[in-house]
């Protein structure tokens, strides 16, 4: 038994719609903070995993390399690889991201985007000179070269 109408229902739902939030899982409310300050429940599924903690002095170590790693060991060895080699992706979303954004603002622009656009077009020229992805194999052979040298002249 209805007390409302179909009719009145819609315009009831126009009017208020229904909430999009979930109900977050009992570790989410301890894993990080609400968005907002009012806001109890998160918004986001990738919430529900916990925040990588950042490492100190990451930004001072540099590139990986295979400097050190010792190639008997295949663990070591495919560790670094795999750093490298997600270095080199981390460089190649760079450029795609600032190409995009470049794409963006010369569309937003129109004539005027050589005025308004080149720090972004500085920054993807700058980038596509760096971020080159080279692979692992180069730095392998460089290494092997100069640990083959080191090793002709002991001392």
């Amino acid at each position: 038994m209805r007390t409302k109408s179909r009719k009145a229902e819609c315009e009831q739902s126009i009017i208020d719609p229904p909430s999009r939030q979930f109900d977050p899982p009992a570790s989410l409310e301890t894993a990080s903070p609400p968005i907002l300050p009012g806001l109890t429940q998160t918004l986001y599924r990738h919430d529900a995993y916990p925040r990588v903690p950042d490492v100190p002095g990451a930004e001072a170590q540099g590139a990986p390399t295979f400097d050190g790693v010792d190639y008997d060991d295949s663990k070591a060895f495919k560790a670094a690889q795999d750093a490298i080699t997600r270095e080199q992706w981390v460089g190649a979303m760079m450029i795609r991201i600032v190409g995009e954004e470049l794409g963006k603002c010369y569309t937003r622009e129109g004539v005027n985007h050589l005025e308004k656009c080149g720090h972004l077009r500085e920054r993807y020229l700058q980038l596509l000179k760096d971020k080159k992805v080279k692979g692992t194999l180069g730095l392998q052979q460089n290494f092997i070269e100069a640990k083959e040298k080191e090793m002709s002249n002991p001392q």
